[in-house]
């Protein structure tokens, strides 16, 4: 995880947060949304409660059913998902919010988050004993994006984040955290960096003590398409019990210039050599999308 000092290059966005908040959610498609009354739990780290916390702007929605959610504006917002189903949320340009997921007890349920603009997310995912979360990412542009996830007992979770920084600042910071025994974890980050982008890209998995039996595996793979970006990525295992099975691994690297020089003797040119890098690096999660058919 990256430390406070470099977070601290984005306390320029508190200054928005001075004016009142403007939340807005669509719903394009839904089996049942129902608006409840509720606080936001806010269990995101220190710089989530640093940047989010003038937020006035406060809903709790209830999910029984598919829905496809169009979020915009300034707030936080709490999804309370009491059955399986998939939710699809697409965040529009300049969107500042604050997203609790609840998932309750058995559940099984597929998120999907898209974005191809200027975001500032801070999420977190509550799940429950037995219940099971896929969630799926694709980002373009995206400023900021922290994901906190908490596991009880006998639950699984796994995150595939794929995203294409084009001339952007960018920080995504991902830290999941074992609370209860046999709990199974995997995040697996791809991310393509040109242009001069500046991207940090970090993980970390916390397996507690009373955590006996947890599995938390993570990856994050980087590719620099230019000499002008850069990214940094620090992947952290915390393991306060002996009896669990964890991995961790990060690679960054650069097109190799024997590549595009083979690439180039079957008549392909750069930019199309690059196309087929990234559509080889998201494949995994590009895959698992066509899984999710509910449209937004």
């Amino acid at each position: 995880m990256a430390n406070l000092k470099e977070r601290k290059k984005w306390e320029h966005v508190l200054e928005e947060q001075e004016k009142e908040s403007t939340l807005s959610l669509r719903c394009t498609k839904q089996g049942d949304l129902e608006e409840q009354e509720a606080d936001f739990e806010n269990e995101v780290h220190l710089l989530a409660k640093e940047i989010f916390s003038k937020l006035k702007e406060k809903k709790t929605y209830k999910i029984q059913g598919d829905a496809g959610l169009k979020i915009s504006g300034k707030g936080m917002l709490v999804l309370d998902i009491v059955q399986s189903c998939t939710v699809k949320i697409e965040y529009e340009d300049q969107s500042f919010v604050a997203l609790n997921i609840k998932i309750k007890k058995g559940e099984a349920v597929q998120i999907y988050e898209k974005s191809n603009s200027q975001i500032f997310v801070s999420s977190s995912i509550d799940i429950e004993e037995n219940a099971k979360c896929l969630h799926l990412r694709i980002y373009e542009k995206m400023n900021i994006s922290l994901n906190t996830t908490q596991l009880a007992q006998s639950s699984a979770y796994e995150q595939q984040t794929a995203y294409l920084a084009q001339d952007a600042n960018s920080f995504i910071d991902s830290m999941i955290t074992h609370k209860g025994k046999a709990s199974k974890s995997f995040l697996e980050s791809s991310c393509i960096v040109e242009g001069k982008s500046i991207v940090t890209n970090d993980a970390t998995i916390h397996i507690r003590e009373e955590a006996k039996g947890a599995s938390g595996h993570q990856k994050l793979k980087n590719l620099l398409l230019n000499t002008g970006a850069q990214v940094h990525s620090e992947p952290v295992l915390e393991v306060d019990n002996n009896e669990v099975s964890c991995s961790h691994g990060a690679t960054t690297s650069n097109i190799e210039e024997d590549l595009l020089y083979y690439m180039h003797s079957r008549g392909l040119s750069r930019s199309q050599v690059i196309e087929i890098l990234k559509e080889a690096l998201h494949a995994k999660v590009l895959a698992r999308l066509e899984r999710v058919t509910l449209e937004a």
